[in-house]
């Protein structure tokens, strides 16, 4: 009477299979990280994530596609601006997921991609630039024209790109960026077109 193998039970050789099936998977994974990377931009825009963006992008030379997951109240606007250069000037598909809160500079990152998804409970705000004093400045009537100047242009160049990714008119963010108030998702997408999708 031949051997029988007990019901669940593995031989030597379905071992050595089911350890390859396990090297095989891992392979493919490893793989698709790197054909398919991740980017997370989590927390405040500043100068340190733009870092760690560019090197991250300069790295992923098998790159295909990135994958942004994004969660940040925002933080400074040059830093965003930079990012976004740099992953729009990759030349690969660039996908981009949000939930939680997209503020201000948060949503420039949104739009670098090509494909813009969030969660139901996302909440977006559009506000006018903000310029800080230096330490120790006095706030003159002079000062005070020259930054008045300098945020009406920096709101329309907002503005301008915000349309160019989306397709509605400038005018239409100079408005809600005015307004200064919250925004759900289904207002981001159906009035403004931050996102085509809401999950």
């Amino acid at each position: 009477m031949g051997w029988v193998n007990p019901a669940g039970l593995m031989t030597p050789a379905t071992l050595i299979s089911e350890q390859a099936r396990q090297r095989y998977h891992a392979r493919r994974e490893a793989e698709a990280g790197e054909i398919y990377p991740t980017i997370k931009l989590y927390g405040r825009i500043d100068d340190k994530m733009e870092r760690t963006v560019l090197d991250l992008v300069n790295r992923s030379t098998g790159a295909q596609e990135f994958s942004l997951l994004i969660n940040s109240d925002g933080g400074l606007l040059n830093p965003a601006r930079a990012i976004y250069r740099t992953l729009r000037s990759s030349g690969r598909r660039i996908t981009a997921r949000a939930w939680g809160r997209r503020c201000s500079a948060a949503t420039t990152l949104l739009l670098a991609g090509d494909y813009r998804e969030c969660t139901s409970d996302t909440i977006f705000l559009l506000h006018e630039v903000e310029i800080a004093l230096n330490p120790g400045e006095r706030w003159t009537s002079h000062r005070h024209q020259q930054a008045a100047s300098s945020i009406v242009g920096f709101n329309k160049e907002l503005s301008k790109f915000y349309s160019s990714r989306t397709g509605y008119w400038a005018s239409k963010f100079e408005t809600e960026m005015r307004t200064e108030k919250e925004m759900s998702a289904e207002r981001a997408r159906d009035d403004f077109g931050l996102v085509q999708f809401i999950i």
